[in-house]
């Protein structure tokens, strides 16, 4: 056998003893509570609170609960009417109202590095009303300050029911003390953020409709304008971090196709572009400051990432979902193996030592 080949056959201990370790490291993992398990466990009860308050609401409303709300959960829409403003998916807005989404939303937040106080802004249009209580769940459990621009637009199956638009909801839950959050500002959604595309008459309806509420309503036909007075709005205070829940298109800009598959915790804005402009949207302008930014929108990848199924048949006990667990390995099998390399290597290296002298 030539030496080459029995340095090489020399190392092949080494390399089965890497190999045993990485093994049992790996299969030796325990799953064990994220270290905010229980503000996950009190953002699910709070979502699940908030959404019984909601199904009452819509029932003393005479509002259907459709049958394709198998949960019977009350935070689905119609299909499509007048009010609706854009296509979504039935799936995936029944997977929006599964509580455990609070709990997600929880581990989103630990994972951009929120903390007790901090401020987040706020972006909610009504097409994941599930979603955007989730949000609310998750930032009471945690103490977070939030500032909430939320909009009357919704797609099919979400909040398009007449009279009960999100912004509604929010109020409702807000004046009955289901949340302590409310809508900070209220906008139409819709083609421009105006609801160009709906009649004057309908538009119209809405607007006295939301002024009899007193709400904050802010109505800019103007895109880039509508955008920069939207950030200037949040960042009255400082802004820890942004989440936008749906496709309000004040939140992705013109080019919105371009955030399709950038989903939930975004870490670059995007590249086709040589400056940002406010046409780029809220979602760009944060990113751009290096501000921690979350997008909520394509649920089937969101819920792909973390582990939680897609429209399930059923929905899992609290507590017992991947998403409040975390694997832990053990470290000291590595550190031996690695020590005891280090030793066969400088072995081999004596010896060779010896060999090359020797010749």
């Amino acid at each position: 056998m030539k030496v080459k080949d029995l340095r090489i056959l020399k190392l092949l201990p080494l390399a089965i003893i890497l190999v045993i370790t990485i093994g049992f490291v790996y299969f030796t993992g325990q799953l064990e509570r994220n270290p905010y398990y229980n503000e996950q466990i009190q953002a699910r009860n709070l979502m699940e609170e908030s959404m019984k308050a909601v199904k009452a609401y819509k029932e003393e409303a005479g509002l259907l609960i459709y049958d394709y709300d198998y949960f019977n959960t009350g935070l689905l829409g119609e299909e499509y009417n007048e009010l609706t403003t854009s296509l979504g998916s039935l799936e995936a807005k029944r997977t929006s109202a599964n509580p455990d989404m609070a709990a997600l939303l929880v581990k989103m937040f630990h994972q951009v590095g929120l903390k007790a106080k901090d401020h987040l802004a706020v972006g909610f249009s009504g097409s994941f009303p599930g979603l955007n209580l989730a949000v609310l769940a998750a930032a009471e459990a945690m103490d977070l300050d939030l500032t909430i621009i939320s909009s009357f637009g919704s797609s099919t199956y979400g909040a398009n029911q007449e009279g009960f638009s999100f912004p509604i909801i929010l109020n409702r839950l807000y004046q009955d003390g289901y949340s302590k959050y409310k809508n900070d500002l209220v906008s139409l959604g819709g083609d421009d953020d105006v609801l160009k595309e709906k009649p004057a008459d309908l538009v119209k309806s809405i607007v006295d409709q939301y002024e009899s509420l007193a709400f904050n309503l802010y109505i800019q036909e103007d895109f880039k304008n509508n955008v920069k007075d939207k950030v200037d709005f949040y960042e009255k205070k400082k802004v820890d971090a942004y989440i936008a829940v749906g496709g309000n298109i004040s939140f992705l800009g013109i080019y919105e196709k371009d955030f399709v598959t950038k989903q939930g915790i975004l870490t670059t804005p995007r590249l086709r572009r040589q400056s940002y402009t406010y046409d780029y949207g809220i979602l760009d302008y944060f990113l751009e400051k290096d501000i921690p930014t979350i997008h909520l929108l394509n649920l089937k990848k969101i819920v792909s990432d973390y582990g939680l199924p897609f429209d399930p048949i059923r929905w899992p006990e609290p507590g017992q979902s991947i998403i409040y667990y975390e694997k832990t390995y053990k470290t000291y099998p590595a550190f031996i193996s690695l020590g005891f390399s280090a030793l066969y290597l400088i072995f081999i290296a004596k010896d060779r030592y010896k060999d090359d002298k020797n010749n």
